[in-house]
């Protein structure tokens, strides 16, 4: 790979990773996994993101660097 390419390369991890999110209801325990792309990690864990059918919410458990 030349210089130039790595240099490349590697801005553009810096710019963009890729974060795997698993999170479960809070009342029935089913599992939400998504896949999201960013800086940064986009949630915390403990973290209620979205809404569960069974009308609890989806609480951050787990966050992975891709």
């Amino acid at each position: 790979m030349t210089p130039l390419i790595s240099y490349i390369s590697e801005l553009l991890y810096l710019i963009y990773m890729m974060w795997i999110v698993t999170a479960y209801c809070d009342l029935c325990r089913a599992k939400r996994t998504l896949e999201v792309e960013g800086k940064t990690p986009p949630y915390h864990l403990g973290d209620r993101i979205e809404e569960c059918p069974c009308g609890g919410k989806y609480v951050v458990e787990e966050i992975i660097e891709v």
